[in-house]
């Protein structure tokens, strides 16, 4: 890699992770943070943010990946890609980066070159693969996927492991096969040209807002781990700085995440507290969809807290401001969340009008995932209005389709709604079977309060049906069964 300055001739010392998708960059970055004592800051996590910024339309995307595949898709994103890279890199410092898998690939010889620019003046940039054998490499990867990622001739694989870019950019390269990411760890740490800034604590830097965005990215990290208590922290840090450097949008977008966070620790005072101050900064400042994904998230923490008036009030205004800027993707997102608050309310035409026009969005954007979660909210609706046989027709659509994507999550969530269907039709020994076995499903993963109220609402009463020894008997039997087997025994009755 060739030699830069960076300014004044100062060299960079933060520590680049590239490589394709699947070579454990995020886990490996998270590692070398606590190792070093500095924040991880995770291109998935803020990039599209940056996209957003240049005009990046989602909607148009989606378009072009029905016309071209995935393949058109990523070929609309390098342009977002390399400014999204230079951005990351101003700024942020003195922090560990993790890039996405095209993040550090360019088939175009102007954006490689912009590329190699921003990250000359870096002395640790660290190519990951599984293997020096570059074919085996692509096939330890595949078996990494399950299957190779190929779209229109494109195998990526392939592509982000023999691409000359990785390998011209990277100051060092580690292989990770056989080796744990600790171990991976414990290889890169002692080849990296260490700052002498890193010797000094975090508290004891200067409060600057590279550093409040590095805190920010790293607090934004942590709650999408579940690490809310890390997360609040790093994330109050980051708001104080903001505050005190008086960056409007930057404060928003600290509080908003603290909202969010608040959410996700069950403190819903808090988090409505904190996302309203977030909303009045984002309608002073007039950014309409930073407005819109407030409002929603306003609404996910009413409906979080089963006030589905509030929440469909907050999920309204969210679409309105999504239909003015004409986006359809958040749209749908938006009407799944109207629908289900409506139905909660009873007023299920609003239910229904709101949901058949998700699946109309779904299906023009050939989004099956979201079309099978379509089908299981127009099932829930159904059976809330009694009517048991186009329950039934949804649910298992959408199971047909979660067996096809090969989605647990989404068979799982349509085996609950069979579940409660059976046990509205006086089946309690099924229900109780489909009870187990989606437990088995789920392993540890927990309900969310809106998911375990619409199953307590059949849960409890079809165990009281029961006397105790034939209900744990429904319950093992359900919890003994594989995916196939419980598709196949919800299935069986409708042939």
């Amino acid at each position: 890699m060739a030699e830069a300055s960076d300014g004044g001739g100062k060299r960079r010392q933060d520590v680049i992770l590239i490589g394709p998708i699947g070579t454990g960059k995020s886990t490996v970055g998270k590692l070398l943070a606590e190792g070093l004592g500095l924040p991880q800051v995770a291109m998935d996590f803020v990039r599209f943010g940056y996209y957003e910024e240049i005009g990046y339309d989602e909607d148009l995307a989606d378009e072009i990946e029905r016309r071209e595949g995935f393949a058109g898709k990523y070929r609309y994103w390098k342009l977002f890609e390399i400014d999204a890279v230079e951005r990351i890199l101003a700024e942020h410092r003195d922090c560990v980066i993790d890039f996405g898998g095209g993040h550090s690939v360019y088939e175009d010889d102007a954006l490689f070159e912009r590329a190699r620019r921003a990250l000359a003046p870096y002395d640790n940039v660290v190519l990951l693969l599984p293997s020096p054998d570059l074919d085996e490499s692509v096939r330890l990867l595949r078996e990494r996927h399950g299957a190779p990622i190929v779209d229109h001739d494109l195998d990526f694989d392939e592509h982000f492991v023999k691409h000359h870019s990785n390998h011209d950019l990277a100051t060092m390269t580690v292989y990770t096969k056989d080796k744990t990411p600790e171990q991976t760890c414990e290889e890169i740490l002692p080849r990296l040209q260490r700052s002498p800034a890193w010797d000094v604590s975090l508290e004891a830097r200067p409060s600057t807002l590279e550093r409040a965005n590095a805190r920010y990215a790293a607090g934004k990290l942590a709650n999408a781990r579940g690490e809310y208590e890390q997360a609040q922290r790093l994330i109050e840090e980051s708001l104080s700085v903001r505050h005190r450097l008086g960056t409007k949008r930057q404060v928003a977008e600290s509080l908003q995440e603290l909202g969010d966070v608040a959410k996700n620790q069950g403190e819903y005072a808090r988090a409505r507290t904190t996302l309203a101050q977030s909303l009045e900064l984002r309608r002073q400042l007039d950014t309409a969809p930073d407005i819109a994904r407030t409002l929603h998230l306003l609404g996910m923490v009413a409906r979080e807290e089963l006030d589905f008036r509030t929440a469909g009030d907050w999920f309204e205004q969210a679409l309105s401001v999504w239909r003015d800027l004409g986006r359809k993707k958040p749209v749908a997102g938006v009407l799944a969340m109207v629908g289900e608050s409506a139905r909660e309310q009873g007023d299920y035409a609003r239910a229904a009008a709101a949901l058949e026009e998700c699946l109309a969005l779904h299906e023009e954007a050939e989004n099956r995932w979201a079309i099978a979660a379509t089908h299981c909210a127009q099932g829930d609706l159904a059976l809330a209005r009694a009517e048991y046989v186009l329950a039934q027709a949804r649910y298992e659509e959408s199971l047909r389709l979660g067996r096809e994507l090969k989605d647990q999550r989404a068979s799982a969530r349509a085996l609950e709604g069979l579940a409660g269907l059976a046990a509205a039709q006086g089946q309690v020994e099924r229900a109780l079977r489909f009870g187990g076995a989606i437990t088995a499903l789920r392993g540890s993963k927990p309900r969310s309060r809106v998911e375990q109220a619409l199953v307590d609402r059949w849960l409890q009463p079809a165990r009281q049906q029961l006397d105790e020894q034939a209900s744990a008997a429904a319950w093992a039997a359900g919890e003994a069964m594989s995916l196939e087997e419980a598709t196949h025994y919800a299935l069986e009755a409708s042939g």
